[in-house]
């Protein structure tokens, strides 16, 4: 299994992107989600399709916090949870973990189309998951 955990990322429009480089026995991620970052449930599990795996949260639900979990066949990998995501809803959003915490936040900068402002990285990983978010907007 790889070192980091898989990594987990959505666009403002519900739709979530999951993927964790070098699982290659992964058949599947549960979805997990709820209102609080403690109170999360399985809501779905996915069939991995190829590196990067995505799902659409249902509408209207409200779920503010998901996180991804890795799955072979019926069986959870240990260390294979995604950091619990924050879903913010206006093109932030915040991974944060044991390991590491990070914000991005995607906004128009000099006439470019957007910009991409990473704050309180402790890790290049967190660093990483916060843009691969912002560019999946």
């Amino acid at each position: 299994m790889p070192y980091y955990p898989p990594k987990i990322a959505a666009s403002s429009n519900g739709t979530l992107y999951i993927s964790w480089n070098g699982a290659t026995d992964v058949t599947s991620y549960n979805v997990l989600a709820g209102t609080t970052a403690t109170g999360l449930k399985v809501v779905a599990s996915v069939q991995k399709t190829g590196f990067e795996t995505n799902f659409t949260l249902p509408a209207g639900v409200g779920y503010k916090y998901v996180q991804a979990q890795a799955v072979n066949g019926t069986v959870a990998y240990a260390g294979g949870s995604s950091n619990v995501l924050a879903l913010a809803g206006n093109g932030t959003a915040t991974a944060s973990g044991t390991a590491a915490a990070a914000t991005a936040t995607v906004a128009p900068y000099k006439g470019a189309a957007a910009a991409v402002v990473v704050t309180a990285s402790t890790s290049v990983m967190a660093a990483v998951a916060a843009l691969v978010f912002a560019f999946a907007l």
